[in-house]
C-alpha cells in the first residue's frame, strides 16, 4: 500500500469517526431534552421537583411516619434487643426467627416496606427485635459476641 493510499484511508477513517461522534452527541442532546421534559412534566403539577421547601416537608413527614411505624413494631415484638438489651430505637432492627422467612416470603424491600407488610399481616410471630450489631453478628448462622 502506498503512502497516498494510507493517507486517503486515514482521512476516510477520521471522517467516519467524526460522523460517529457527532451522531452520538446529537443522540445525547436529544435524550437530555426528552429527559428534561419528562422531569418537568411529571413534577410540575405538584411543585415537588421545583420547590425545595415542599420537598423538605415531605421528607420530614416520611421520616416521622416511618419512626411511628417502627415504634409500633417495637411495641409488638419487644422493647429491646433480645440479645444485649439495647433500647435506643435508632439501633434496633427486626430479625426473622427460624422458618419465618419461608412463612413470610422472601422480603426484597427496605425496612419501612417490610414493617408495613408485617403490619398488614397483623404482626405475625417469627420476628424478634435485635440491635444492628447483634443482627449483623448473628447473620448467616453465626453467634453473637454477647453470648
Amino acid at each position: 500500500m502506498s503512502d497516498d493510499e494510507k493517507d486517503t484511508l486515514i482521512r476516510q477513517l477520521a471522517k467516519i469517526l467524526e460522523h460517529e461522534r457527532e451522531d452520538k452527541a446529537r443522540k445525547n442532546r436529544n435524550y437530555q431534552t426528552w429527559y428534561d421534559k419528562q422531569q418537568r412534566g411529571s413534577t410540575e403539577h405538584d411543585g415537588y421537583f421545583h420547590n425545595p421547601e415542599r420537598k423538605k416537608a415531605i421528607c420530614q413527614r416520611n421520616i416521622l411516619a416511618n419512626l411511628e411505624l417502627k415504634k409500633e413494631a417495637i411495641q409488638q415484638y419487644g422493647p429491646s434487643c433480645a440479645c444485649c438489651g439495647e433500647t435506643r430505637i435508632e439501633f434496633l432492627t427486626f430479625d426473622h426467627l427460624g422458618d419465618a422467612r419461608q412463612l413470610l416470603g422472601h422480603i426484597k424491600w427496605g425496612p419501612q416496606r417490610f414493617l408495613r407488610d408485617l403490619k398488614s399481616r397483623g404482626w405475625p410471630s417469627g420476628i424478634r427485635v435485635l440491635c444492628a450489631n447483634c443482627h449483623i453478628a448473628r447473620n448467616g448462622g453465626r453467634t453473637c459476641p454477647h453470648l
